[in-house]
């Protein structure tokens, strides 16, 4: 019983961290040119980032609160799986990949293997590490784990069934949310998924922010 509470408050804790997070962003008068800013703050981390990691391999620890690490580690690791893929994709420095493990076929975690200059990293809501070891080990994963990439615009990729739905219900959970803090009881899917993208991305972006132990100025409302 104590167990089933310990989670029950964790998926409380979690759900209001995703309504924190999505409040934060349903003011925004303008997606594109929010965007467009951030772009221009990510060349900045980015450059910052690759100059980290050219004195060699380093552990790079996300400093930020416990919930956000608790949504996008343990709950919705896909969600930011996806928006840092679409955060190094602006770098052509950097080779970024989609990373399942998984046990008995399941996925339990999705992260991001990172390629630069001879190197290999691995980036999640935890951090930008030079061992998946340090991956596993938090996570208590045995030496059975499969270890597959993954590229979400690949519709034939074997875990693109599971992603697909998992961010659906993601998509829904977002469009409750927005539709209650809007008043508009009606929004049009494609609005809600942009809301998303620009949400994982900025995401994304604040978590590379926090492992180089420096803000960009990135605000809660950007």
């Amino acid at each position: 019983m104590l167990i089933e509470n310990n989670l029950h408050t964790l998926e409380t804790d979690v759900d209001q961290t995703l309504r924190s997070r999505i409040s934060s962003i349903k003011n925004i008068p303008n997606l594109d040119k929010a965007t467009l800013v951030l772009d221009k703050k990510s060349k900045s981390a980015l450059g910052t980032l690759k100059e980290q990691l050219r004195h060699g391999p380093v552990t790079l620890e996300n400093t930020l609160d416990v919930s956000f690490k608790e949504l996008y580690a343990h709950s919705r690791c896909y969600a930011l799986m996806e928006g840092m893929l679409k955060l190094f994709s602006k770098d052509t420095d950097v080779v970024a990949n989609g990373l399942v493990l998984s046990v008995d076929k399941m996925p339990i975690h999705w992260l991001v293997k990172l390629e630069f200059e001879g190197n290999t990293y691995f980036s999640d809501a935890y951090g930008i590490f030079d061992s998946l070891d340090d991956i596993l080990l938090r996570y208590g994963i045995q030496s059975d784990v499969i270890e597959d990439s993954f590229d979400p615009d690949d519709l034939d990729d074997q875990w693109q069934e599971a992603f697909t739905g998992l961010i659906g219900e993601l998509h829904d959970d977002c469009a409750e949310q927005l539709e209650a803090l809007s008043g508009n009881t009606d929004m049009d899917l494609s609005e809600v998924i942009d809301h998303c993208d620009f949400l994982f991305l900025r995401d994304a972006m604040m978590s590379v922010d926090f492992c180089l132990n420096k803000e960009l100025g990135m605000s809660a409302g950007m």
